[in-house]
């Protein structure tokens, strides 16, 4: 402890604890009980079904924000409540629609087999969403979204697993919402991917063990390719500031590159990254709150819109949320 960090009042607590039993995230099974720590007879699943739909709910809300207010570009949200009332009125409309099965899926089946891509929660995710119109292209300012050919082959398909973690079982970070140019520094920064060039910047899976504590699927990093953080107002979610020391008894703003969206001290799944159905909850509620603008391809401006999260007018709208 540093002498900053807040203990829980044990109503929430125990509150978090019934809504991970609620959703799914932990189950009780008889032994033997796999999973980042023995608790028999609790186990931390990597991913629950509610975790999958929140993120295909949030995915689909931000796609159906977008459509509705190119087909309405006399909606303006911003600071109006009633034409925001009127847009969640539209969304709904959609939701409710009839689809049919050729709309749902940002990338085949064939191709993520090709890709290497086994059964798991970026697999069903990239499966099972609804098919944006054509064209939308960008779900963030700057990122767009995966076309098949950027699985064919997808990013470190032929990454070689240093001699180390060969006993582990790797599921290794995969680009979900990514910039149109590749960097040509590394965008990773800890081992074995930190010497790696010519990735995009943008939204990706974190790299998991499915054997060790590391094995949350559904948790995801913003890679950038400037700071946030030097300005003192970007926090993590636990309200500690980016770049702070969280070891020191004096919080001290610095700035970080892949640090926006992450959560601090996770209470409850210290392991645990932020989870991408919570972050595309924040990008959609941006695009409602008319925040982020949309034009013709999607949400307009390039990444560096994301310099808002460290500004004392815009930090509050990035800052994510969660209740564990």
């Amino acid at each position: 402890m540093n002498g900053r960090t807040a203990w829980d009042p044990l109503e929430v607590v125990l509150s978090a604890w019934l809504d991970m039993i609620d959703t799914g995230k932990v189950v009780a099974r008889s032994p033997p009980v796999k999973g980042p720590w023995e608790a028999a007879p609790w186990e931390m699943v990597p991913y629950s079904q509610h975790d999958l739909q929140t993120a295909l709910n949030g995915f689909d809300n931000l796609v159906f924000r977008m459509e509705c207010l190119i087909e309405n570009p006399s909606l303006q949200t911003r600071d109006n409540l009633e034409n925001q009332e009127k847009l969640l009125a539209l969304v709904k409309a959609k939701f409710e629609a009839p689809r049919s099965r050729e709309e749902f899926g940002l990338i085949s089946k064939k191709v993520l087999d090709a890709a290497g891509l086994g059964e798991g929660f970026v697999r069903d995710f990239l499966t099972m969403v609804r098919r944006p119109k054509k064209n939308i292209k960008y779900v963030a300012p700057g990122l767009r979204l995966p076309t098949a050919d950027d699985f064919s082959p997808r990013p470190l398909q032929g990454f070689e697993i240093p001699e180390c973690f060969k006993y582990h079982n790797p599921v290794l970070p995969v680009p979900l919402f990514i910039t149109d140019v590749n960097s040509t520094m590394p965008i990773f920064e800890h081992y074995p991917f930190e010497d790696i060039s010519n990735l995009p910047h943008g939204l990706w899976t974190n790299y998991i063990d499915r054997d060790s504590d590391h094995v949350f699927e559904d948790s995801c990093r913003l890679y950038l390719s400037f700071e946030i953080g030097a300005n003192g107002f970007a926090r993590h979610a636990d309200d500690s500031l980016i770049g702070e020391n969280q070891e020191d008894s004096v919080a001290r703003p610095n700035g970080r590159r892949n640090d926006l969206y992450q959560l601090g001290y996770n209470h409850c799944g210290p392991a645990h990254g932020p989870q991408l159905g919570d972050i595309l909850d924040l990008w959609q509620n941006l695009v409602g709150a008319g925040e982020w603008e949309v034009g013709e391809e999607g949400v307009l401006g390039g990444v560096e819109k994301f310099k808002e999260a460290d500004t004392e007018e815009h930090h509050e709208e990035y800052q994510l949320f969660v209740k564990w």
